[in-house]
């Protein structure tokens, strides 16, 4: 047995025995074990044939199955191959496709003994490549003294780079294939990837373009907005509707009562809406952004939610809501101050209500809906539903647009929390926003 020298490239012959009983082929790292930059791996037909004998015999079912399983990776690998295959970094794969004719009593060697037949292969290998360095990597100590008589550099395997591996029968195998499958499916599950999309990946932080803070904005919506960012114009519509709902009592039956009622606070809602988009859409500091969801899991999500909290004062609309004509509705009339009969609500409705309806239902129904945004109470929280979202599917979601509170600060952060009733635990975390110059956006 010869020591292994340090070697820029080695060709290196393996025996049967070798590949069966230690760590497989195209898992070691072959550079490291024979100290070469570049390692290849040569087997002969001789072994090829033996280990198809193993895969047919049931007499050592460890064997066999070792052989099924080595058998479809060498075969996968070198057929149709011209050439030496890669099977990692610094090695590669070839097989010698015929049997060494010699003239076997010359050599002292029998054609009918699998190692004689290796060492013949490889004495003629040497003889037509004598530049090359040749090894035979072998476990079987009578192979490695013959090759030893003829000259052929050999070593065994080392127990580290190339371990013992224990074999397995065909039942064992299936038993612990059925086990991997049983684990691997208990830790099946939806795993996303989320943040905004810039077109080409998702990112957790994005430059907004802005003409910076404007002061006379922030006055401006001082005076039209109160701490709790309601317009103070529908404050005032409110506390005059509180007085005439006064000159009711004793005045006006109840029925008139509930529904002047009705008809004021959906007429308070829609002028809160109409108000604050209109001062926002001019004082706000504008940001559109799109959102971007992948689930990159091993599993689909089902019922999925997310929902994004932007800074309190915020007023979050979809993009493409953003050159829709305000709509500011009319003041309903209480009966009993203007006596005569209303017939039907006095305040302008959105332009094609039927439209509206069949837009809501076929939200309602859609795989995607969203952003679903309230222009009042809670206007600076926007929210996304997925009935279901497969694995390694993306959903680039619809954009939106943010009018926020001028500040002097460079940016703000966006809160979201991802839900789902099935498949998903609550994932919580923070985006954030960098204001930036026009020029420099374009």
């Amino acid at each position: 047995m010869t020591e292994s020298l340090q070697s820029d490239t080695v060709y290196c012959f393996l025996d049967t025995d070798v590949l069966m009983h230690f760590t497989d082929f195209d898992q070691a790292d072959w550079p490291a074990f024979l100290n070469a930059k570049q390692v290849y791996l040569i087997l002969p037909i001789t072994v090829v044939d033996e280990l198809n004998k193993h895969k047919d015999s049931g007499n050592k079912p460890g064997l066999q199955q070792r052989a099924r399983d080595l058998l479809p990776k060498i075969v996968k690998l070198v057929v149709g191959a011209k050439e030496p295959v890669r099977i990692k970094e610094g090695a590669f794969i070839m097989v010698t496709r015929r049997e060494p004719r010699i003239e076997w009593s010359a050599l002292e060697l029998d054609e009918n003994v699998q190692d004689d037949r290796i060492l013949a292969r490889i004495r003629l290998f040497k003889e037509a490549y004598p530049e090359r360095d040749v090894r035979f990597l072998t476990n079987d100590y009578a192979a490695m003294l013959k090759a030893d008589d003829r000259g052929i550099p050999t070593l065994m395997p080392d127990g580290k780079v190339l371990a013992p591996k224990a074999l397995k029968s065909t039942v064992e195998a299936e038993l612990e294939a059925t086990r991997k499958e049983l684990h691997e499916y208990k830790n099946r599950g939806p795993k996303v990837e989320f943040g905004f999309d810039d077109g080409q990946e998702i990112t957790m932080t994005i430059v907004c373009p802005s003409s910076g803070y404007n002061p006379m904005c922030a006055q401006a919506l001082a005076l039209a907005l109160d701490e709790d960012f309601v317009p103070k114009q529908v404050i005032r519509q409110r506390a005059e509707f509180e007085e005439i709902l006064k000159t009711a009592e004793g005045h006006a039956p109840d029925y008139d009562v509930r529904e002047y009622t009705d008809d004021f606070q959906e007429y308070l809602e829609k002028l809160e809406a109409a108000e604050k988009r209109d001062i926002m859409s001019s004082c706000g500091r504008r940001c559109e952004m799109t959102f971007n969801i992948r689930n990159v899991g091993s599993a689909p999500i089902t019922d999925l939610e997310i929902e994004l909290a932007f800074p309190a004062g915020t007023l979050v609309i979809d993009a493409d809501d953003e050159g829709r004509e305000i709509q500011v509705p009319n003041e309903p009339k209480a009966s009993w101050i203007f006596k005569r009969a209303r017939a039907g609500r006095a305040f302008a409705l959105p332009d094609n209500a039927t439209w509206e309806l069949v837009y809501a239902f076929r939200q309602s129904q859609a795989t995607y809906r969203g952003p679903l945004c309230s222009q009042t109470t809670g206007s600076n929280i926007v929210t996304f539903h997925a009935k279901k979202l497969r694995h390694e599917d993306k959903w680039v979601m619809p954009s939106v647009v943010a009018y926020l509170m001028p500040t002097n600060s460079q940016g703000f952060p966006i809160k979201y929390e991802i839900f789902s009733d099935q498949g998903l635990k609550k994932i919580a975390g923070t985006l954030n926003v960098q204001w930036g110059s026009v020029a420099t956006a374009e």
